[in-house]
């Protein structure tokens, strides 16, 4: 099973079973990527670079359910990260299905915005921001630092970096009802109020780049995110492409 959104090249195990958890993937990143956002035209820039990229992500309810592909495929394909459904709590699912979607994103964002190239990340505007954000206390990147290859950990701290910057835009950090900021990694900087008050440089880095060109699902697309945990009722979707 395969299917493309907006330059994310989705595959995953064929079966009616999938139809809503790849449904409810699809109206996230529609909405995500949709056409109110600050600047259209970058967006589309955003895009152009995921199709070139060829950035592909697993969907998958079970280890059993890793889709078998041709070496030719992967030779041709940039295979990126998993979508897991099936979590064990709801607003674990959503994070897990919108923290991907956003590290998706980023690889096209990272090839439109310099700020967020990783080509000699240790000098960009994102990567100063990284280090006002360790310094105010907000972000803790010790984990990271087992990682003994350091392009990769370095891609992976601003991986992380960029998606909690849209969460806390989304103010679903620690909102009450989501609380999707994850325990010990990020603290004190829940909306763009406290971002633009304690992390200024990062404020500025956020709003003259992402937050130009991605927008926020909705509170129900959000919420039937949380729908395909295990044991979960998936709601009904309609496919939106």
């Amino acid at each position: 099973m395969s299917r493309m959104v907006y330059g994310l090249h989705f595959v995953g195990v064929e079966s009616t079973e999938h139809y809503v958890h790849w449904c409810w993937v699809t109206k996230a990143i529609t909405e995500i990527l949709s056409d109110s956002v600050q600047d259209l035209e970058i967006q589309k820039e955003v895009i152009r670079n995921l199709y070139k990229r060829k950035v592909v992500a697993t969907l998958k309810r079970n280890e059993k359910e890793w889709p078998k592909l041709q070496d030719s495929f992967l030779d041709t394909n940039s295979r990126c990260d998993v979508i897991n459904f099936q979590v064990d709590d709801r607003n674990g699912q959503i994070g897990e299905i919108l923290e991907h979607i956003l590290h998706f994103i980023h690889i096209g964002e990272r090839y439109t915005f310099p700020e967020w190239s990783i080509e000699s990340p240790e000098s960009t505007k994102a990567w100063e921001a990284v280090k006002e954000a360790e310094n105010a206390g907000v972000y803790d990147t010790a984990d990271y630092k087992n990682i003994d290859d350091k392009e990769a950990r370095n891609r992976i701290i601003l991986q992380e970096f960029h998606f909690l910057l849209v969460f806390a835009s989304w103010n679903i950090v620690n909102d009450g009802e989501f609380n999707l900021g994850p325990e010990g990694e990020w603290q004190g900087v829940n909306n763009l109020k406290e971002m633009k008050k304690k992390l200024p440089k990062t404020f500025k880095l956020f709003k003259k780049t992402t937050g130009k060109v991605l927008g926020k699902p909705s509170l129900d697309t959000m919420r039937s995110l949380g729908t395909l945990m295990a044991g979960g009722t998936p709601d009904t979707c309609n496919m939106p492409m």
